[in-house]
């Protein structure tokens, strides 16, 4: 591995650009990208040049702006975590999980977020929820430590009982 010097003061850009986990920061404002590393242009297609003349709302499919507003105005001043569908530069659709934290430098109202591709972890969830319901199937599980038993919604739908009175056990 190649040893790296650095001052302090390189420090910090040197772990945002060469993260491996994709990252841009964005202006909370006009939610215009001021800054992405590697990695965001690798997972996105875009160069940093192209990236940097987009807003945040054209990397999210058109119906997710709306909850993207309304994210934007709830969480000011604070950091979050959500899921939210992100869109490549070639169109296909990723699942990412979000983890944000607001910036203000230079007395800009900015904002970090951290871009966690989920994508084969929500459509495998996604397959097996359709697998569910065309095979008219449903499921338990037993959680040991909790000692608790989890029931599908489609399994109560099969037993015909109430979700909410209904209280699964093991006999």
């Amino acid at each position: 591995m190649e040893e790296v010097d650095l001052t302090e003061s390189d420090l910090g850009v040197y772990l945002f650009e060469e993260n491996p986990t994709p990252m841009i920061i964005f202006s909370r404002d006009s939610l215009d990208i001021k800054r992405v590393n590697e990695a965001a242009t690798e997972q996105y297609g875009y160069t940093r040049k192209e990236f940097t003349n987009l807003n945040v709302k054209q990397i999210r499919p058109r119906e997710d702006i709306p909850k993207l507003m309304e994210d934007i105005d709830r969480t000011a001043h604070q950091d979050y975590t959500d899921t939210y569908r992100h869109l490549t530069k070639e169109g296909e659709l990723l699942y990412v999980k979000v983890q944000a934290k607001p910036l203000n430098l230079n007395s800009q109202n900015l904002q970090l977020a951290v871009l966690n591709d989920i994508t084969e972890e929500v459509e495998a969830k996604i397959r097996s929820q359709q697998a569910e319901n065309l095979a008219n199937l449903g499921w338990w599980t037993y959680e040991v430590k909790k000692n608790q038993i989890l029931w599908s919604k489609k399994l109560y739908d099969i037993f015909e009982v109430d979700q909410q009175s209904f209280e699964a056990t093991l006999e």
